[in-house]
């Protein structure tokens, strides 16, 4: 009996967990089912498990991936590279020659092109030439058939004559240039006086100039007009070409000499209106620094005085005058 008992106190105590099981819902009176046994076989599925795996996977896949294209994109720059650097040493070679036909080529082509410009010029200068030949043949024709008082050949005398006298005038080492050689070497020597002024030693006088350079100035000034007179006795308001050019530019001339000798004589007269004044201040100067600044100027005696300081006539003074007036 002693086994029974022992059995029966082991009953509160299940040693199995499927016999409390039993035991449990025997004893609340309800009907429970018998939890299987854990096999790895049977494991079910965890998204979350899942998930996490599957983002290490494609994490260590994607990482693989991207250097892999990074070493591809590498590779492909490298291959780029060597055929830009090899196309540009082929040019490098061949850029000497290259250039030396292109400047050949462009050479050749401007010699065909300036030839071809210059044929066009001496063209255009041929057609010019004789179009100005005609305009010329026309106004000479119109000028000495155009009578103004005189006939074609008494035109021709005068502008014959003063296209010589003028000429003459103005050529190299002519009586123009002269006078102005002796003008200037005149107005050089009053510099170098006026500039001497300014130390102490002698002082030299400006001198105006010799009276034979304003007898040939004013000989000179005379031609030059009777010049000017005879071409503005040519001139028309009609005529044109090379008559027109030749009267306009010797007339030009011959009021350019007359323009130039009146300046030559304003000049003279200025220089020597300065020089007076000079004098003038000069003396004026010198008179004050002879004269003692303690001297003063006495005063005028008139006729009418008696020769004594404030008294009038008649030995009276000033105030018996006066009172004697009032």
């Amino acid at each position: 009996m002693a086994p029974s008992s022992a059995l029966v106190k082991r009953t509160g105590r299940p040693l199995i967990s499927g016999i409390s099981s039993r035991n449990a819902g025997a004893a609340s009176g309800k009907k429970t089912t018998p939890k299987p046994e854990f096999d790895v076989s049977q494991q079910h599925y965890s998204p979350k498990k899942a998930e996490r795996h599957l983002g290490v996977r494609s994490a260590a896949s994607g990482d693989n991936r991207a250097g892999q294209h990074e070493t591809l994109g590498q590779r492909a720059e490298a291959v780029h590279l060597q055929d830009e650097l090899l196309q540009l040493s082929l040019v490098h070679e061949k850029s000497g020659e290259s250039l030396r036909l292109f400047e050949a080529s462009i050479k050749s082509r401007l010699r065909r092109e300036f030839a071809d410009v210059e044929r066009q010029r001496h063209q255009v200068k041929t057609l010019e030439r004789v179009r100005q030949e005609k305009v010329n043949a026309v106004a000479l024709k119109d000028w000495l058939e155009n009578e103004n008082g005189y006939s074609g050949q008494q035109k021709l005398q005068i502008l014959g004559s003063s296209m010589e006298e003028l000429d003459d005038l103005a050529k190299t080492g002519g009586a123009f240039e002269k006078l102005m050689d002796d003008f200037d070497q005149w107005h050089t020597n009053v510099a170098s006086i006026i500039q001497a002024r300014t130390g102490e030693g002698t002082v030299h006088f400006v001198e105006r100039m010799a009276p034979s350079w304003s007898d040939s100035a004013s000989s000179l000034y005379h031609q030059l007009m009777v010049c000017v007179k005879s071409l503005d006795i040519l001139r028309s308001d009609q005529e044109a070409g090379a008559i027109a050019a030749v009267l306009n530019l010797h007339s030009l001339l011959a009021h350019r000499m007359m323009e130039e000798i009146q300046t030559c004589r304003e000049v003279e007269t200025g220089i020597l209106r300065h020089e007076q004044d000079w004098i003038a201040t000069s003396m004026t100067k010198a008179l004050e620094d002879v004269q003692p600044q303690s001297e003063q100027p006495s005063r005028r005696i008139g006729v009418w005085e008696n020769g004594e300081p404030g008294q009038g006539v008649r030995g009276t003074s000033s105030g018996s005058w006066e009172s004697a007036g009032g």
